[in-house]
Order: structure tokens, then C-alpha cells, then sequence
């Protein structure tokens, strides 16, 4: 019997991450490049960085102009109609797998954290966004709505919050923070002219939120300022996760709920205020420990989407060679160094 080959990609604003499996789970292959959300960086850019992953995985399984059977992309930035044309047109002009699944990156989130099985997941890394599928198969989401209006309880809105509070410091307007200080030897200044000046000469998203380990380290040191922005980005994840139960009709169900994403490497700071927030609107809620890479979820959906039987087993196999192949630090990276922190 022929075996399948599964393309699988998880496109962030701050990373992209691809890699190839076959259908008894084995990962062939792994591969990452820089952002490719056409909101935060060009359209070109984003395009240029999404082949260059693909094209990682690719010469790291020892592959050479195959089509795949399946191709499952899980695509940030994928908030619009116009969004989806450019997406899709430019994923099928890559004529790289006879199926393309292509859905959003909570989607993708969801099928780690619950192997496609109702519940919910709470994505924060750059952005932040909370997604759900109830039993009926009905779906719902809570924030992911770009950071101009949303994103609360993501990196980005941590290191804004980080930040504001050190030009209150300054001002005399807030309270002392060690901020004003930690932003200082991070930026390599001795002003705090300085660290504006070097705000402003790259106020992308994805920059500044590079910046929120700053507040995390200053949580550690018992900095009062931090402590508080990081027990309210617990809080928002958690009403954003209530948000979506509530529309979902779960509220009062038994129903799982887990994290991706980079923030909650904040440990307790973050998780404690999120899960006292959950466990306040719904009570029997279960949480599975955070994750914080979601391309198992796109290697699951892409398997099932090729007529794969899901089996514990598989996802056993599936998670040991992630750890494996990272471990051995193929596609240049251990970038799924947490993957199986479950």
C-alpha cells in the first residue's frame, strides 16, 4: 500500500513552522522560517518566509519534487474575505498537494489541545485569541481581532502595558517599577529618551512583543507593576475562554481547556488569575498543562483529513518523533523543545 504524505504548516505573526508526516504518525521532516501573516510583515515577505519553512521540512525528509496527498495549513491572519482569496489563491498556486485543508491557526490550536474533540483552547503568543467547538460542532471564538482593537492577554498587549507603565514611572503619573530600569539595560541605554527612541525606530507588533519576558522577569523579581499586568492578561485570557463556553452553551458542561502559546511560559503569573478567572464562570472545566507549538494540531487534522483513523496511539507516535527530531535539533531549530510538556 502506498503511503501517505502529509504536508502541515502552523503560520504565525512571529513564526512559521512546517512539517511533513506519513500516515502512521512518523514526522519526516521539520522546518521554520520568520512570520507569515501579511499583517505583520508584507504580503511578499510573508509568502517568501511560508516556502522557505516548507521548503526546510522538505530537503530535511530527503523529498524532492513530490505532491503531497493532503497539505493542511493553519494560517494566521485569516480574519477577512479578502483574506482568505489571498490565502488560498496563493497556497493552491504552489500546486504542492492534491488537498489543501486550509483554516485558521486556532483551528489547528484546537486539534493539539483536544485531538478534535469539543472543548476549547486559549492561544497567546503575539496575538491572543480563545476558540471552541461544542459537541453540536459548532464553533466560536473571543478575541483574535488584530491588536489595534483586540489581542488582550497577548505579548503584545503585555509589553504595550510593560511599556506605558514605564513612561507613567518616569512621569510621575504611575507607580516606581523596576521596568524603567530592566527597559533601560535591555535597549542598552542609560536615558529614558533612550528607550523611547529605541521604541520608535521599529514599533511593529511583532517587536514589541518580544518585549513582554521583560514584565515576566520583573514579576520574578516581586515588581508590583508587573505582577499586576500579568494577573490582568490572566484574567482576559479567562474571560475570553468564558466568552466562548457561554456561546457555545458549555458553561456549565465538563469541558476541556488548554493554552498555546508563548505568554504562558509566564508560568503562575499568567495560569493562576486565568484559571481562577475559567474555573469562576465554569466550574467543571479541566485544564491540560500549556503547549506551545500547535503544528501536532495541524499533523492530526491533516491525517484525519486524509482518511487517517485517529488513534491514542498514533498521537503517542506522533509527539514522540516532534520531540525526537527536535531534540535532535533538525530544521536548525528546538523548536518544539515543549511540545510534549503535557
Amino acid at each position: 500500500m502506498c503511503t501517505k504524505l502529509i504536508l502541515c504548516v502552523d503560520s504565525g505573526s512571529t513564526k512559521t513552522i512546517c512539517a511533513i508526516a506519513n500516515e502512521k504518525g512518523k514526522v519526516l521532516g521539520l522546518g521554520s522560517a520568520g512570520p507569515s501573516s501579511h499583517y505583520a510583515v508584507s504580503v511578499e515577505k510573508a509568502k517568501e518566509n511560508f516556502r522557505v519553512a516548507i521548503r526546510k521540512a522538505v530537503a530535511s525528509a530527503g523529498l524532492n519534487n513530490v505532491v503531497f496527498d493532503v497539505g493542511c495549513f493553519g494560517m494566521t491572519a485569516l480574519d477577512t474575505k479578502s483574506d482568505h482569496e489571498l490565502i488560498s489563491s496563493f497556497i493552491t498556486s504552489l500546486n504542492i498537494a492534491k488537498k489543501c485543508v486550509i483554516v485558521i491557526d486556532a483551528t489547528i490550536a484546537h486539534y493539539a489541545v483536544t485531538n478534535g474533540e469539543p472543548g476549547i483552547v486559549v492561544i497567546a503568543g503575539t496575538g491572543s485569541i480563545a476558540y471552541g467547538v461544542n459537541e453540536r460542532g459548532e464553533v466560536a471564538q473571543s478575541g483574535g481581532r488584530e491588536w489595534l482593537v483586540s489581542d488582550e492577554g497577548s505579548a503584545y498587549d503585555i509589553a504595550k502595558k510593560g511599556l506605558t507603565a514605564v513612561i507613567r514611572a518616569y512621569d510621575g503619573r504611575g507607580t516606581d517599577t523596576l521596568l524603567v530600569e530592566m527597559f533601560k539595560k535591555h535597549f542598552g541605554v542609560s536615558t529614558f529618551e533612550g528607550i523611547l527612541q529605541k521604541i520608535y525606530e521599529d514599533t511593529g507588533k511583532s517587536t514589541i512583543a518580544t518585549l513582554a519576558p521583560i514584565i515576566t522577569s520583573a514579576a520574578q523579581r516581586g515588581d508590583a507593576v508587573a505582577l499586576n499586568i500579568l494577573k490582568k492578561a490572566g484574567r482576559e485570557l479567562g474571560l475570553a475562554t468564558f466568552a466562548v463556553a457561554k456561546r457555545l452553551n458549555m458553561e456549565k458542561e465538563r469541558i476541556t481547556v488548554g493554552c498555546i502559546g508563548g505568554v504562558f511560559k509566564a508560568g503562575k503569573f499568567i495560569l493562576k488569575p486565568f484559571k481562577k478567572t475559567v474555573k469562576t464562570h465554569i466550574p467543571k472545566a479541566i485544564f491540560k498543562p500549556p503547549i506551545y507549538d500547535a503544528i501536532m494540531g495541524a499533523i492530526i487534522l491533516g491525517l484525519k483529513k486524509g482518511g487517517v483513523h485517529i488513534t491514542r496511539e498514533l498521537i503517542r507516535k506522533i509527539k514522540y518523533d516532534l520531540k525526537l527530531k527536535s531534540s535532535l535539533g533538525i530544521s536548525g531549530g528546538n523548536i518544539f523543545n515543549q511540545l510534549t510538556n503535557k
